[in-house]
């Protein structure tokens, strides 16, 4: 690791600050000239358009690099003065036109500022013996949704160099498919059956991130309760199963369980497109059903779920679901209590039915 590098690991470059302090900009990057006192040996340093910063010692009579400097094993006093006044204009610049920022990698930084926007939660380093790993942790229970940690690509890879990754919970079946993907792989350091790590070096883009993250999210929230049960929201695809006409036929039907869900608890349908909609509100009447179906889509376990309202008229569509920052349902989440709040606005005699007990 470079001198350079090595100052800069975590600092983010403020541009509009670079000018001020002496640096021109040519093309795509900026460039900074100055001398040292000793021998006015004279310096060059450059800060490209993704903000790495590569500096070089120039011999003033040879016009050579003085590659001494940047070759830890030289300790002669000479390399060890120039090496000095060299770092002292480091951290200057550093000063005076970086700021810190908690991670190496400029996705995971971005990553963490959209986790603050979106869920006003800001990462945590919790672990003393390892200062930089940073977690993201549920306010009310205090359970991480999201690890982010250095490693060595070798991890991952056959090749070696620095990565930074992010660990993710998500559920069990969705994983296989998703370690299919560059740039998702098999959780470090944690239970693989739940957990993949995603790399953070823009291999995926950040909307594609913050999608897993809200998984994450949801499934190590705990659930929100009110009077006393978990409310949901589940989807429902209409090109593998008419719900519509199940329900004509019954109150009560079977459906994949692909989350711990409890007899009792609500849930919100989700019918995907063309409808896009919620559509239905059931109840939970028994869970862990043994199941062996394959098709469509693989079913391993089953729960039974009870209907106890259709929600008409097109109120509940995927606008309004953005709205309270449900963005997609392809699995089962909690639903946020400003949505539940919502839709009992738009269907005030729908209040009751959350109220009903199991009979």
């Amino acid at each position: 690791m470079s001198l350079e590098t090595d100052l800069f690991k975590r600092m983010e470059c403020d541009r509009t600050k670079l000018k001020k302090f002496g640096f021109v900009k040519k093309e795509n990057q900026y460039l900074y000239q100055t001398v040292l006192a000793t021998d006015e040996m004279n310096v060059e340093v450059v800060i490209d358009e993704k903000g790495n910063v590569s500096g070089k010692v120039i011999d003033p009579f040879s016009q050579e690099e003085y590659i001494a400097v940047h070759l830890p094993n030289q300790k002669g006093s000479y390399v060890s003065q120039i090496r000095s006044e060299y770092l002292q204009m480091l951290e200057q610049i550093a000063r005076s036109c970086f700021h810190p920022v908690p991670f190496v990698f400029p996705q995971s930084n971005r990553i963490s500022h959209l986790i603050a926007e979106k869920y006003h939660i800001k990462v945590e380093f919790p672990f003393q013996k390892y200062p930089h790993i940073g977690a993201w942790y549920h306010p009310e229970n205090r359970k991480w949704f999201a690890l982010a940690q250095v490693l060595d690509r070798s991890t991952f890879l056959m090749e070696k160099g620095e990565c930074e990754v992010l660990n993710l919970k998500i559920l069990e079946d969705k994983i296989p498919l998703l370690l299919e993907k560059e740039g998702i792989y098999e959780a470090y350091h944690m239970a693989k059956k739940s957990w993949v790590s995603v790399m953070m070096d823009e291999t995926l883009d950040d909307e594609t991130v913050m999608d897993l993250v809200e998984e994450s999210y949801q499934l190590t929230a705990g659930g929100i309760l009110r009077h006393g049960i978990k409310e949901w929201i589940i989807p429902a695809n209409p090109n593998y199963f008419d719900l519509d006409h199940a329900f004509e036929q019954r109150d009560e039907i079977h459906w994949k369980q692909t989350a711990k869900m409890m007899i009792g608890d609500l849930v919100y349908i989700y019918y995907g497109a063309p409808y896009s909609q919620i559509r239905y509100l059931c109840r939970v009447t028994a869970i862990d059903i043994p199941a062996d179906i394959e098709g469509k889509v693989r079913i391993r376990k089953m729960m039974k779920i009870k209907k106890l309202y259709y929600y008409d008229h097109d109120k509940i569509s995927r606008s309004v679901l953005r709205k309270f920052g449900v963005v997609s349902v392809r699995g089962p989440r909690f639903i946020p209590p400003e949505l539940a709040a919502e839709i009992q606005t738009l269907y005030p005699d729908s209040i009751h039915m959350t109220k009903e007990k199991i009979k």
